[in-house]
C-alpha cells in the first residue's frame, strides 16, 4: 500500500503530541522541585531542564518537518516536473523550506497542493520557457542562407605543457550550454513529428554534439550529428550549428526569438497516491498534440 499524504501529517502530528506531553512531564518535575526541595537543590537541578529542553523538542519537531517538506518537495519534482531546475523557485520558499521561525502547521496535503496551483497548472509552458532561456544565453546571431544558428562558448583556457602555447577546450560549463541549446532544439524539431511528441516536463534527449565536445580541444568540428548538418567551435569560443534543413532551422530561430510554437501544451495531471509508489519508474507521459 503506498504511502499517503494524510499518514504523513498523522506521524507530525503523533510527534507533536509526543512533543507536549514531554514539555508537560519536565515543567511538572520542575514544580514539584520547587515544592520539595531547597532552593539551591532546585536550581541545581533545574538546569538539567532549562529552557534549552523545550527549545530542543521544538527544534526537533521543526527538523522533522522540514525533512519531510524537502522528501514531498523532491518526490514531486522527481515525478512530476523533471526538467525544472529549481522547484523552489516557483513556489513559497520560506514557509516550504521550514525556514519560518514561528513555524506554521504542517500540512503535506496542503503543500501538494500549494504545488499543483504554482507548478501544475501551467507546467508544460512553464517548463517550455525555462528550456528556451537556457538555449537563447548561447545564442548570438542567425544566418538564414546558411541555416547556421551561432552563438559564444566560455571555452577553459590553459597552457600546453609542451609547447607553452594558451589552448582552450570545452569544460563541463562549455557542455552545460550546448546541452541547454541541443535539447531545446530536439523538443522543438522531434514534436513536428508524428512518433516523437513528448511534452517539455518528460522530456529526455541524449544531447551528442555536447558529450561528443566535451574535454575537446578548440577548434574542432563534427559532422551529421543529432539534428545537426555541421558543428563547428573556434579557439576565440564561436559554436555554429548548421541545420540539416531550413525548415528545422526556421522553427528553432523563431522559437527562440519568442514566437510560440506551433503545438499544443498538454493539460498535466497528477495522482497524489503516486508520490511515494514503490516503482520510481513511474512517470507521467504527456503527450504534445499539433
Amino acid at each position: 500500500m503506498a504511502m499517503s499524504l494524510d499518514k504523513i501529517n498523522k506521524v507530525v502530528a503523533d510527534f507533536e503530541r509526543l512533543a507536549d506531553e514531554g514539555k508537560k512531564i519536565i515543567s511538572g518535575f520542575l514544580y514539584d522541585l520547587t515544592k520539595e526541595t531547597d532552593a539551591d537543590t532546585a536550581g541545581y537541578w533545574s538546569t538539567i531542564f532549562s529552557d534549552s529542553t523545550d527549545n530542543f523538542l521544538k527544534d526537533y519537531i521543526r527538523d522533522i518537518k522540514s525533512g519531510l517538506r524537502n522528501m514531498i518537495v523532491q518526490q514531486y519534482k522527481d515525478l512530476v516536473c523533471p526538467n525544472l531546475n529549481s522547484i523552489y523557485d516557483h513556489i513559497d520558499y520560506v514557509r516550504y523550506r521550514g525556514e519560518d521561525r514561528n513555524d506554521e502547521a504542517f500540512d503535506a496535503v496542503k503543500l501538494v497542493e500549494h504545488l499543483n496551483q504554482k507548478i501544475l497548472i501551467d507546467l508544460e509552458r512553464l517548463t517550455y520557457e525555462q528550456m528556451r532561456i537556457e538555449a537563447t544565453q548561447l545564442i548570438g546571431k542567425y544566418d538564414d542562407n546558411k541555416n547556421i544558428i551561432a552563438g559564444l562558448l566560455p571555452l577553459q583556457s590553459y597552457k600546453d605543457s609542451v609547447t607553452g602555447h594558451k589552448d582552450y577546450k570545452v569544460d563541463r560549463y562549455s557542455q552545460k550550454a550546448i546541452i541547454g541549446f541541443e535539447k531545446f532544439t530536439a523538443l522543438l524539431i522531434q514534436n513536428k513529428q508524428l512518433f516523437y511528441r513528448t511534452a517539455p516536463s518528460q522530456f529526455q534527449y541524449q544531447c551528442p554534439v555536447a558529450y561528443f565536445m566535451r574535454d575537446m580541444e578548440a577548434p574542432v568540428t563534427t559532422e551529421n550529428i543529432g539534428y545537426f548538418q555541421k558543428v563547428n567551435i573556434l579557439k576565440n569560443g564561436s559554436i555554429f550549428f548548421r541545420f540539416n534543413s531550413y525548415d528545422d532551422y526556421k522553427t528553432v530561430k523563431e522559437a527562440l526569438q519568442g514566437k510560440p510554437p506551433k503545438i499544443y501544451f498538454p493539460e498535466a495531471k497528477i495522482d497524489v497516491t503516486q508520490l511515494f509508489t514503490r516503482d520510481r519508474q513511474t512517470q507521467y507521459k504527456r503527450t504534445v498534440q499539433l
